[in-house]
C-alpha cells in the first residue's frame, strides 16, 4: 500500500513541476490521409495523400518531410488504409516498411496508369483485399516475397488483378 501510495504522491509532483510530457493537441488541426499514392515525377519521389498533400524528395525520408512540412495542418497517418506504389517505386517497399509512422493494418498495392488518392480511396474502401502492411513487415522478416495486387488506372476508372 505505501509504494501505490509513493507512486501516486511521486505522479502528482511531477504533474504539478511540469515533467511529465504533453500529450494535449488540437485535433482539429489534423489532415487524415486516407490513401497515400507513391510515384515518381521529373526523376523524384512524389507522395500524394489527397486534400493538398504533397510531398516530393530523393527518398522517402525526404518526401514524408516534405508532405508534412508543406501540409496546411498536421499530417496523421494513423488513418491511412491504403498504400499505392505506382509504377518505378516498387523499389521504395523496405523503406516504406520500416516508417513507423504508418498504420499497420493498412493495405498495400502496386499501381499503374493516373492513380489518384481520392479516387483510389473510394474505390479501395469498398473492396476487399490487399496485404497489410503489418503482414508484409513479418512476410519481410521471414524472407517470403509477396506479391502485391495491382491497382490500375484507366480513363478515371479503377480495376484491381492479382499480383
Amino acid at each position: 500500500m505505501k509504494r501505490i501510495l509513493c507512486f501516486a504522491a511521486a505522479a502528482i509532483a511531477a504533474g504539478l513541476l511540469d515533467w511529465l510530457p504533453d500529450s494535449r493537441g488540437d485535433v482539429g488541426g489534423l489532415l487524415p490521409v486516407q490513401t497515400l499514392v507513391l510515384s515518381l515525377e521529373d526523376g523524384r519521389l512524389l507522395l500524394e495523400g489527397g486534400e493538398d498533400l504533397r510531398g516530393t524528395g530523393r527518398t522517402w525520408n525526404e518526401a514524408m518531410e516534405d508532405l508534412c512540412a508543406t501540409a496546411p495542418g498536421d499530417a496523421f497517418f494513423g488513418t491511412t488504409g491504403q498504400i499505392v506504389l505506382v509504377e518505378g517505386t516498387e523499389a521504395l517497399l523496405p523503406e516504406v516498411l520500416g516508417d513507423d509512422r504508418l498504420r499497420p493494418a493498412a493495405r498495400v498495392y502496386a499501381g499503374r496508369g493516373g492513380v489518384e488518392p481520392e479516387g483510389a480511396t473510394a474505390f479501395l474502401e469498398a473492396q476487399k483485399g490487399g496485404i497489410t502492411l503489418q503482414a508484409l513487415q513479418a512476410a519481410a522478416l521471414e524472407g517470403r516475397n509477396v506479391p502485391l495486387e495491382q491497382l490500375v488506372c484507366e480513363d478515371g476508372r479503377y480495376r484491381l488483378h492479382e499480383g
